[in-house]
């Protein structure tokens, strides 16, 4: 047994001993990221190809053994992470004004690697470790991410929402080329932090878990010149690496800042079949095709609204058609973003957004586009519809009667 700061002071030394290798170490270390990829002695023995780190396991165990529950004293890192997980815990169930939100426990199933493909630490790929905690977690543009594709699956098979065709874009938001043709989503996805409590039914447990990669055919990927076709009877070179372990549970947040109780719906709507289907039958992260990143939310997820519900709101199917209606208002065009704003009475404003705004100015008459042109007002028959707290401009027509400007 060595102290910490004795091993990294001596294996940082210029004449470090290449036989040092990696100890049973103490204290051990309060930041398990760091820990892998910071303490590793990188070196091949000559004509071993098996592992070109020769230390890799003994990191892993200290680093399994640094975040492992249970006990009666627990290891640094997780001692100091419980602190920073409650304060975490308790803001996502406080009740903040202005958003709705919901929060939910979820277990992995099988192993997870989620992980930038660097290849330039002892991870190697596999896995994701919070750059300030050391702990394994889900980043929020994961969680986004497979939430995404599985609504735009679903659009492909002809599923609309609220009779909006392409309504991935208005859940989750859009780039386009310009600086101002775009929208931000409905949706925030916290990252999701590791529970640091045991699994249920055990009392000594880690979310951590060594595993093994099996590469046959090295040469054939790796050689420019010469290189040998892959043959059935090459030899495979194990590679030992991290993931998270199976029954390792995050704590899951989605809020939206946009009023109104539809949103609510569709909120409920985004975890408890968007989100678990996407995390329980497409997988999040690396190797989803042979098992990996499959995670089972808990439980129902726990309302936290800091709006005020009027009524039930609730409308019979979250597929209905958007109710359209049709009022004649005064119509602006804003230059900077080429985004149109009609003022309708009694319900606010409603809006038109690239690349719909562009379609919808192409269709006016040439003197409606001048005086649109001119930063003129032009009163204009406006079709729209509500879409949470959105109302979105849908069809525009000259209005019959004389047309005032102001």
């Amino acid at each position: 047994m060595i102290a910490l700061e004795d091993w990294l002071g001596a294996a940082r030394a210029p004449e470090s001993n290449p036989e040092i290798g990696a100890p049973e170490v103490t204290p051990l270390p309060a930041h398990v990221g760091l820990w892998l990829d910071r303490c590793l002695i990188q070196r091949q023995v000559q004509g071993d190809t098996s592992d070109v780190h020769e230390d890799r396991r003994k990191l892993h165990a200290v680093a399994m053994k640094s975040l492992r529950l249970g006990g009666a004293t627990p290891p640094p890192a997780v001692t100091w992470y419980r602190e920073r997980y409650k304060r975490h815990r308790d803001e996502a169930h406080a009740v903040a004004a202005g958003t709705s939100r919901r929060v939910i426990e979820a277990s992995a199933r099988s192993r997870v690697l989620l992980h930038p493909a660097t290849g330039s630490t002892v991870t190697d790929g596999s896995l994701l470790l919070h750059h300030t905690y050391g702990v394994p977690y889900l980043p929020g543009s994961a969680l986004k991410g497979i939430c995404r594709h599985r609504a735009e699956r679903l659009k492909a098979a002809g599923v609309s929402l609220f009779g909006v065709e392409d309504w991935p874009r208005l859940l989750f938001g859009w780039t386009g080329e310009g600086d101002g043709d775009g929208e931000s989503g409905l949706f925030d996805f916290w990252d999701a932090l590791w529970v640091p409590e045991p699994a249920s039914g055990s009392s000594d447990f880690a979310p951590l878990v060594e595993d093994i990669v099996n590469p046959h055919h090295g040469d054939y990927y790796t050689r420019t010149d010469g290189r040998p076709p892959p043959s059935d009877g090459d030899a495979p070179i194990p590679t030992h690496i991290l993931t998270v372990a199976p029954r390792t549970r995050f704590l899951i947040v989605v809020e939206s800042f946009t009023r109104g109780n539809r949103v609510k719906d569709l909120l409920d709507w985004m975890v408890t079949t968007l989100l678990r289907d996407a995390l329980r039958e497409d997988g999040i992260g690396a190797r989803t095709r042979a098992g990996y990143g499959r995670i089972d939310l808990l439980d129902l997820p726990a309302a936290v609204d800091g709006i005020a519900s009027q009524g039930s709101g609730r409308p019979t199917s979250l597929f209905d058609a958007a109710k359209q209606r049709e009022q004649v208002a005064l119509v602006s065009l804003n230059k900077s973003d080429r985004s149109l704003r009609a003022v309708i009475d009694g319900s606010g404003n409603a809006v038109a957004q690239l690349p719909a705004a562009r379609t919808l100015f192409a269709a006016l008459p040439d003197s409606v586009q001048r005086d649109l042109e001119k930063n003129r007002s032009v009163r204009l028959l406006v079709t729209w519809e509500e879409q949470g707290n959105l109302r979105r401009i849908v069809a525009l027509e000259a209005d019959p009667a004389s047309p005032t400007r102001r």
